[in-house]
Protein backbone atom coordinates (compact mmCIF):
# COMPACT_ATOMS: atom_id res chain seq x y z
CA UNK A 1 0.00 0.00 0.00
CA UNK A 2 2.77 2.40 0.85
CA UNK A 3 4.36 1.83 -2.53
CA UNK A 4 1.04 2.53 -4.26
CA UNK A 5 0.64 5.78 -2.34
CA UNK A 6 4.13 6.87 -3.38
CA UNK A 7 3.34 5.97 -6.99
CA UNK A 8 0.14 8.00 -6.95
CA UNK A 9 1.94 10.96 -5.40
CA UNK A 10 4.71 10.75 -7.99
CA UNK A 11 2.18 10.62 -10.83
CA UNK A 12 0.49 13.75 -9.48
CA UNK A 13 3.83 15.59 -9.55
CA UNK A 14 4.68 14.26 -13.02
CA UNK A 15 1.25 15.32 -14.30
CA UNK A 16 1.57 18.83 -12.84
CA UNK A 17 4.98 19.27 -14.48
CA UNK A 18 3.82 17.68 -17.75
CA UNK A 19 0.74 19.87 -18.00
CA UNK A 20 2.98 22.93 -17.68
CA UNK A 21 5.19 21.78 -20.55
CA UNK A 22 8.10 20.21 -18.68
CA UNK A 23 9.68 17.61 -20.99
CA UNK A 24 10.98 15.51 -18.10
CA UNK A 25 7.59 15.47 -16.40
CA UNK A 26 6.00 14.50 -19.71
CA UNK A 27 8.44 11.63 -20.12
CA UNK A 28 7.90 10.38 -16.56
CA UNK A 29 4.13 10.56 -17.00
CA UNK A 30 4.43 8.68 -20.31
CA UNK A 31 6.49 5.98 -18.59
CA UNK A 32 3.95 5.69 -15.78
CA UNK A 33 1.15 5.11 -18.29
CA UNK A 34 3.25 2.74 -20.40
CA UNK A 35 4.25 0.62 -17.41
CA UNK A 36 1.00 1.02 -15.48
CA UNK A 37 2.78 2.45 -12.44
CA UNK A 38 0.52 4.65 -10.32
CA UNK A 39 -2.01 4.74 -13.17
CA UNK A 40 -3.63 2.06 -15.33
CA UNK A 41 -1.61 0.91 -18.35
CA UNK A 42 -2.73 3.16 -21.22
CA UNK A 43 -0.72 3.21 -24.46
CA UNK A 44 -2.67 6.20 -25.81
CA UNK A 45 -1.83 8.37 -22.79
CA UNK A 46 1.74 7.04 -22.84
CA UNK A 47 2.17 7.94 -26.51
CA UNK A 48 0.54 11.34 -25.99
CA UNK A 49 2.96 12.41 -23.26
CA UNK A 50 5.96 10.77 -24.94
CA UNK A 51 5.11 12.70 -28.13
CA UNK A 52 4.91 16.03 -26.30
CA UNK A 53 8.24 15.34 -24.61
CA UNK A 54 9.85 14.12 -27.85
CA UNK A 55 8.80 17.32 -29.60
CA UNK A 56 11.06 19.09 -27.11
CA UNK A 57 13.89 16.76 -28.21
CA UNK A 58 14.01 14.74 -24.97
CA UNK A 59 16.11 11.69 -25.95
CA UNK A 60 14.39 9.24 -23.63
CA UNK A 61 10.99 10.32 -24.92
CA UNK A 62 11.99 9.74 -28.52
CA UNK A 63 13.02 6.17 -27.68
CA UNK A 64 9.86 5.51 -25.66
CA UNK A 65 7.72 6.96 -28.44
CA UNK A 66 9.30 4.53 -30.93
CA UNK A 67 8.70 1.56 -28.60
CA UNK A 68 5.03 2.46 -28.03
CA UNK A 69 4.45 3.09 -31.72
CA UNK A 70 5.48 -0.46 -32.64
CA UNK A 71 2.30 -1.99 -31.21
CA UNK A 72 -0.14 0.85 -31.83
CA UNK A 73 -2.81 0.65 -34.56
CA UNK A 74 -2.84 3.61 -37.01
CA UNK A 75 -6.22 4.90 -35.77
CA UNK A 76 -4.86 5.15 -32.23
CA UNK A 77 -1.79 6.98 -33.50
CA UNK A 78 -3.87 9.59 -35.35
CA UNK A 79 -6.20 10.01 -32.35
CA UNK A 80 -3.22 10.48 -30.04
CA UNK A 81 -1.59 13.03 -32.36
CA UNK A 82 -4.83 15.06 -32.35
CA UNK A 83 -4.81 14.96 -28.53
CA UNK A 84 -1.15 16.02 -28.50
CA UNK A 85 -1.93 18.99 -30.73
CA UNK A 86 -4.71 20.08 -28.37
CA UNK A 87 -2.45 19.70 -25.33
CA UNK A 88 0.30 21.67 -27.04
CA UNK A 89 -2.09 24.58 -27.58
CA UNK A 90 -3.25 24.38 -23.96
CA UNK A 91 0.32 24.33 -22.65
CA UNK A 92 1.31 27.24 -24.89
CA UNK A 93 -1.59 29.23 -23.42
CA UNK A 94 -0.23 28.66 -19.90
CA UNK A 95 3.14 30.20 -20.71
Amino acid sequence: ERRDARGLRAVRWFRAAAEHGDAGGQLHLAMAYWLGQGVPHDPIEAYLWATLSAEQRHEGAIELQKAILKGMPPEQVSRTLRLAKAWKAKIKGLR
